[in-house]
């Protein structure tokens, strides 16, 4: 039993600075997605934007820590780059891709042609970090699973058979209530 203790004490650090991870990229996640989600409004008004409704899954993967959600966004999220790329190379105003071609195009089409560039690299940016974020939520399911021991109800509130509440859980949000 003191074995046990001992292995729980050493994970709880490990677990701390993963979640501090966790919460921080989610953070970020959500305000580049906002920043995406914002940029992608005025796009629908010029041009058909798939965005938004893919930005729906950052938000909720990020505020849940839901590592499919996250997994679905940045997924997703790729084929709206592809889908971009595709714009504006068949659809855009921007043919050929010349600098005479960009100035006889009319303000409307350079600011469509302007924020798909610039919505396209903060998706990028933003597939990094959802990877990234995929990776950590991942590591710390791993962690709490590997921690679970068979009648060990004690910090995150256990479940009728046994085993361990997941955190989101009423079982969990009870036994911290207790505590």
């Amino acid at each position: 039993a003191a074995l046990g203790s001992v292995r729980r004490v050493r994970a709880v650090p490990m677990q701390t600075s993963v979640r501090a991870e966790i919460d921080e990229s989610c953070e970020t996640l959500i305000w580049i997605t906002t920043g995406i989600f914002l940029i992608s409004i005025f796009l629908s008004i010029l041009r058909p934007e798939p965005t938004l409704a893919v930005c729906l899954f950052g938000f909720y993967g990020a505020h849940t820590h839901s590592k499919g959600a996250v997994r679905a966004f940045w997924v997703y999220l790729l084929v709206s780059v592809l889908i971009d790329a595709l714009w504006l190379y068949q659809y855009s105003a921007l043919q050929p891709f010349t600098w005479e071609q960009m100035q006889q195009m009319t303000r409307r089409e350079q600011v469509a042609v302007a924020l798909t560039a610039v919505n396209v690299l903060y998706k990028l940016v933003v597939v990094g970090v959802s990877v990234r974020l995929q990776m950590l939520l991942g590591a710390f399911e791993a962690a709490e699973l590997q921690g679970d021991r068979p009648g060990d109800t004690s910090a995150a509130g256990g479940t009728s058979n046994g085993g361990r509440a997941a955190s989101g859980s009423l079982a969990a949000q009870d036994a911290s209530a207790k505590v």
